[in-house]
């Protein structure tokens, strides 16, 4: 196949991965591209994840071939060799070069290796490196730049539909979990707790006389008021406990937690606001599996024991 059908039939086939929603599949896919089109014996991807909530550093995504299974061992390599990598790429990405004069990659017998750059808005946000068996001609690396650069675009749309989809999650006035992000992490919060033996307790929070802070003083200080409660709860729970507002002045808290008595749980919460705020909350807390075994069961739950302490702190 001549090279200008390789990036044809590369396109082709990537204008048909709009339906993946992972950045896995996509490097899974496209590792089998290059395999067919170029012939490449092995390869593994270098990418960093990029999400509003969480950027991480980057890792080893889907080694094959001679590489298949040595993830632990390349990301060890990538992680004691990343500054003299990014050297290397500068000074010779894009070309194929003789694997013994790459010092820091596996040898695994081969003859030539490749590295080219993932780049995104000026930066680089990945690699692809690519290895081979046998000697062939280098006609093919502006071939494969150009695939490359087409991979890159693929990466970007999805991370666009993730970055979406991930805001979509969140209250957009003060920062934590909506209503559907709460219910959707929950789910692997539960899986977890049910994994360690913990409980999960579910909390139900608003704010007293929140109408007669807005009618006072303005739905900006009612804003306010809104944003210092969450930033308070998420600065007084761990990462892995979930902060959301359901609307309104409601706000919910789900914790992975050994401790049973919904009681303490309400104190705490309430100590954290004190009078001296210029407000005050109410809180109601129900265990899960123990006071009810849905989320609509626990909540109701919660919700009266909420308005139950806030008549007795009238």
């Amino acid at each position: 196949m001549m090279n200008d059908e390789r990036l044809a039939h590369f396109i082709s086939e990537t204008s048909e991965w709009s339906q993946l929603k992972r950045g896995r599949e996509v490097f899974q896919k496209a590792s089998e591209l290059f395999r067919d089109l170029f012939q490449m014996d092995s390869g593994f991807f270098v990418y960093k994840k990029r999400l509003p909530s969480a950027s991480e550093p980057f890792k080893i995504y889907n080694p094959w071939g001679k590489f298949e299974g040595l993830d632990d061992l390349l990301q060890s390599m990538l992680d004691a060799n990343k500054q003299e990598l990014d050297i290397f790429v500068q000074e010779h990405g894009g070309k194929w070069l003789d694997v013994q004069d790459v010092p820091f990659v596996v040898q695994s017998n081969s003859k030539q290796i490749g590295i080219w750059e993932l780049p995104s808005r000026g930066q680089t946000v990945g690699l692809l490196i690519l290895v081979r068996s046998t000697y062939k001609d280098y006609i093919d690396e502006s071939v494969i730049s150009l695939c490359v650069k087409q991979l890159s675009l693929i990466i970007d749309m999805l991370l666009a539909w993730r970055t979406a989809d991930e805001l979509s999650r969140y209250d957009s006035l003060t920062g934590v979990l909506n209503r559907r992000g709460i219910f959707d992490r929950a789910q692997s919060l539960l899986a977890n707790a049910k994994t360690n033996g913990n409980h999960v307790m579910i909390g139900v929070i608003d704010i007293d006389n929140f109408k007669h802070i807005n009618d006072s003083y303005g739905h900006l200080e009612g804003d306010k008021t809104l944003i210092e409660v969450a930033q308070t709860l998420k600065n007084h729970v761990r990462s892995s406990d979930l902060v959301g507002r359901l609307g309104g002045d409601e706000f919910v808290l789900v914790m992975e937690t050994q401790l049973r008595d919904p009681q303490l749980f309400a104190q705490r919460i309430t100590n954290l606001f004190p009078d001296s705020n210029g407000y005050s909350i109410s809180v109601g807390f129900a265990v899960w599996n123990r006071d009810g075994h849905t989320w609509d069961e626990c909540y109701t739950i919660a919700d009266k024991r909420l308005y139950r302490n806030k008549l007795i702190n009238k």
